[in-house]
């Protein structure tokens, strides 16, 4: 990921770097090409570029210091079970500026298996939908 090049075939991604390892920030566009990742976890990994897409595939995610304001408008988080983003400079779960008021309902839809939402610690998070189309959403932390 740090010079760009992507293995389309990468299922997981398990990276945490104590601060004695921590290198270079990383191209987070190499993410956006993964379409077969299913399970994702960073913890003291720094980004740097734009996030444009997530797999459609990813089913976990969990990413300490999430850096982006929200998810890419573009990501279809249909298998996704567990969103864990603590720390992290979310706003808010995606950018409403780029979604049609008409498609808020349709966007909540597309996490209709998620059952853990970890935002705790996110500071700048200021809008939440509701939630109540979630049937399995089972924990929700905002604190």
């Amino acid at each position: 990921m740090q010079n760009g090049t992507v293995a389309p075939n990468v299922e997981a991604i398990v990276l945490d770097l104590k601060d004695s390892q921590r290198r270079s920030p990383l191209k987070v566009e190499a993410l956006s090409r993964m379409r077969k990742l299913r399970l994702l976890i960073f913890r003291n990994v720094e980004f740097f570029g734009v996030l444009k897409d997530l797999s459609w595939e990813l089913q976990h995610i969990s990413w300490h210091r999430y850096p982006f304001t929200s998810l890419p408008s573009s990501y279809r988080p249909y298998n996704l079970r567990e969103l864990i983003l603590p720390d992290s400079c979310i706003t808010s779960i995606w950018d409403e500026k780029k979604i049609p008021n008409s498609s808020i309902m349709d966007m909540l839809k597309r996490f209709s298996l998620l059952k853990n939402m970890n935002l705790s610690g996110s500071k700048d998070l200021i809008k939440l939908p509701n939630f109540e189309g979630l049937p399995y959403l089972e924990r929700l932390e905002i604190e």
